[in-house]
């Protein structure tokens, strides 16, 4: 069973050369955790921006000292690399590094979800393009103007 479930995404801006990623983490019972994001600049190949929301993903948990995660990702292509690094492609140095850290937790599970699922961490990665090149984090309460619920039934 896992202690936490974080849902990613990533978005590249249209009208610049920014992306970023967005991870939302709640409890199994629903309660807003957490929400972190990381803002690139030149970095637009969404299954790259995938692998680099996974990443976030452990980065934030280990800053919530969670150690049976749940990631949630509507990129089956990154899961199933993560799953079976076989053929690794042009974010394997990123996929190499999630497996590594993976390690650190006690239960760490990969997912794939459909996309209607994720629409908190789509709505974070969107609005975190208008950011600064940097990582966010928001821990006690959800990021401003984005309706993220502080309590979600599940």
């Amino acid at each position: 069973a896992c202690s936490v479930k974080m849902n990613v995404d990533g978005a590249a801006a249209m009208s610049s050369n920014m992306s970023a990623v967005g991870v939302v983490c709640r409890s199994a019972a629903g309660l807003f955790l957490g929400a972190s994001a990381v803002v690139f600049q030149g970095v637009t190949e969404p299954t790259t921006l995938e692998a680099y929301a996974c990443r976030e993903a452990l980065a934030l948990a280990k800053d919530l000292v969670m150690n049976k995660v749940r990631i949630a990702s509507d990129c089956l292509r990154v899961i199933n690399d993560l799953k079976n690094p076989g053929h690794l492609g042009e974010y394997c140095m990123i996929v190499q590094e999630i497996n590594d850290k993976k390690r650190n937790f006690q239960s760490c599970e990969l997912i794939h979800e459909h996309r209607a699922n994720n629409g908190e961490a789509h709505r974070l990665a969107r609005m975190a393009t208008t950011l600064e090149s940097d990582r966010h984090v928001w821990l006690i309460d959800p990021p401003d103007h984005l309706c993220i619920p502080l309590n979600f039934d599940t």
